[in-house]
């Protein structure tokens, strides 16, 4: 994880700020207190690059904003951090490629700093495609994407946009130019929302004209949000940070509806809503599907003499082992109480019992810690190896199988194939 480069005279807001990067966003931090350290520090070869910069414009040393322009030679990102920026600082802050500039009177400030260092890291592995036909266009915006570490795609016509799309999962945000070639913006909006829903896309229409007219056509038409260009880069980053950031709410409220609180795995409906698709897909290319229901061994009598606690350890621990033992395209669910479900695709059936045998022993051998007591579980399983007639049909013949393994003496894998 590279380190942040603080730049800070200070003495007490320095600590304060050096302790806050370590502890909420666990980063390394290296202090300079003038342009002199930091220069030292930046000529240190044990130190690759830095993650970002934030810094003051005056400094004792180099009171005109030397130290922005020593950052920016290194191609490091910069966040200016100041007491008081006036117009003409903030408009040549803006010139040399600074991340943004925050001022020291707002309480939250340091908050804000903190926010933008994660969304930094966070949009290394987010893709941008920019559609307009102008070069000169987009290579502006590819730039101020790019100062925010942005992944950025190009496109100068919708055909290849959509082509684009189709290639890049990757990309959550579209930036849409109103007037191209074939189609305009408006147009190309409506025809990625039939495929990308505003939760798992975001579209920005740019135009220099009609601002009024355009952008409630746009909004129509599906985009999130519309930019009268040209604009600020504050304003450029505030509206592309904020699309941003609806966007992960709606994948963080989208993925706690999927998940089992509890142990973190998909819950039951989740698990039916892909299990499906997955079974009407295996049907049609005819390749194995295994289905595996998993029970943890008299579990009621962990919580009887243990208590819930204990009970609730058990299933945490359980959970870790199916989700850390089986390949990461099986999907791995809490069925209900005490049982757990799995769904192998493309999983070699004269395979699976020796997979499963494997999980079991996985489980077998591991404690768990009560108190000063130590706590062991085992679990049955069942597998369907089969393909039915329905996906029910297959979970059935997976709980037949585990009836199987309990009446057998539980701690065991049956197949039914």
């Amino acid at each position: 994880m590279l380190p942040v480069l603080l730049i800070e005279e200070n003495e007490a807001f320095g600590a304060m700020v050096k302790d806050r990067i370590r502890i909420e966003l666990q980063r390394p931090a290296h202090w300079a207190r003038s342009y002199r350290e930091s220069m030292e520090i930046l000529e240190n070869k044990t130190i690759e690059t830095f993650a970002v910069a934030i810094t003051d414009i005056g400094l004792s040393d180099a009171r005109n904003g030397e130290i922005v322009d020593l950052l920016a030679q290194r191609r490091i990102p910069i966040i200016v951090y100041a007491s008081d920026i006036d117009l003409t600082e903030r408009q040549a802050a803006w010139q040399k490629r600074v991340v943004d500039c925050v001022t020291r009177d707002n309480p939250h400030s340091l908050d804000y700093i903190l926010s933008l260092i994660r969304r930094l890291e966070r949009n290394q592995s987010t893709g941008v495609l920019i559609v307009d036909d102008e070069v000169d266009s987009r290579r502006a915006l590819r730039s101020l994407l790019e100062i925010h570490q942005y992944r950025v795609h190009e496109a100068a016509d919708a055909a290849t946009a959509l082509a684009i799309l189709e290639q890049i999962p990757s990309i959550k945000l579209v930036l849409a130019d109103f007037i191209m070639p074939d189609i305009d913006g408006c147009q190309l909006t409506q025809m990625i929302r039939r495929r990308h829903p505003k939760e798992d896309m975001a579209i920005i229409g740019l135009s220099d004209q009609g601002a009024e007219r355009l952008s409630s056509h746009f909004l129509r038409s599906g985009a999130n949000d519309f930019i009268h260009m040209p604009c600020s880069p504050e304003e450029f980053y505030c509206r592309v940070s904020q699309n941003m950031e609806i966007m992960e709410l709606f994948a963080r409220l989208k993925d706690s509806s999927e998940r089992d609180w509890l142990t973190g795995l998909y819950n039951r409906r989740f698990f039916f809503e892909i299990a499906q698709k997955a079974f009407e897909r295996a049907k049609r290319r005819e390749t194995d599907l295994i289905i595996a229901m998993i029970d943890i061994d008299h579990f009621k009598w962990v919580n009887d003499t243990h208590g819930h606690a204990a009970g609730d350890a058990a299933l945490v621990q359980v959970a870790y082992l199916l989700a850390n033992s089986l390949r990461s395209a099986d999907v791995v669910c809490r069925f209900g109480g005490e049982e757990f479900c799995v769904l192998a695709v493309d999983m070699n059936a004269e395979d699976s019992p020796r997979v499963f045998d494997k999980l079991r022993r996985a489980v077998e051998t591991a404690s768990l810690a009560i108190g000063d007591k130590e706590l062991r579980v085992t679990v049955s399983i069942g597998i369907s190896a089969k393909r039915l007639g329905s996906l029910d049909d297959c979970i059935r013949q997976a709980d037949e199988a585990l009836y199987e393994a309990k009446a057998g003496g539980r701690n065991r894998v049956v197949m039914h194939a």
